[in-house]
């Protein structure tokens, strides 16, 4: 008589050191503004672009422009990934336009949909610990009836990281691996 169980597919989450370009997984997710091909701000952008190549740098053109909450997939090119997934997290017109609590949750279920959809298991990203607005709208009411004053609230470090955990989590059998490199 054979038993059957039923396993807890975790994806698993690791902190890994070293130069994320020397990632041998199946994609990097890659913060960038919503300009993607901008990149004199963003060192990991300008070195995806330099090593990826020309090819690269033609696919963000003809995509142009990605807002909060989404993120848009393209080949690894020279990079030792499949694809590369672009979360854009700030805006290059206005550098004090960063995305929010709620668009950073939407950003990385984006990110982890096109991840499954392409069959991707082994994702790396670097920290996202650039001071994100917490809760603007909530903030802005408050300010108007002066229950706050004008300053703006950022996450912690710790707190993006419980958001990709808790959106990874929903990944369950889709996504294996995970490294966040320091």
């Amino acid at each position: 008589m054979c038993r059957k169980y039923k396993a807890k597919i975790t994806p698993k989450m690791y902190f890994g050191k070293g130069d994320i370009l020397e990632f041998d997984g199946d994609a990097l997710i890659c913060p960038c503004f919503t300009d993607l091909t901008y990149c004199k701000e963003s060192k990991l952008v300008s070195s995806i672009i330099e090593l990826a190549g020309k090819d690269l740098e033609k696919e963000l053109s003809s995509i142009g422009f990605c807002d909060f909450g989404s993120a848009v997939i393209t080949k690894g090119y020279g990079l030792k990934v499949k694809n590369i997934i672009f979360l854009p997290y700030k805006d290059k017109e206005n550098p004090d336009n960063i995305i929010d609590f709620i668009l950073l949750h939407k950003a990385f279920r984006s990110a982890f949909n096109l991840a499954s959809l392409y069959n991707l298991k082994t994702l790396a990203t670097v920290p996202l610990f650039v001071g994100y607005r917490k809760r603007d709208f909530i903030n802005r009411i408050m300010v108007i009836f002066g229950l706050e004053k004008k300053e703006e609230k950022t996450l912690h470090p710790h707190e993006v990281v419980d958001i990709i955990i808790g959106v990874l989590d929903e990944y369950k059998g889709k996504i294996e691996d995970l490294v966040i490199y320091r």
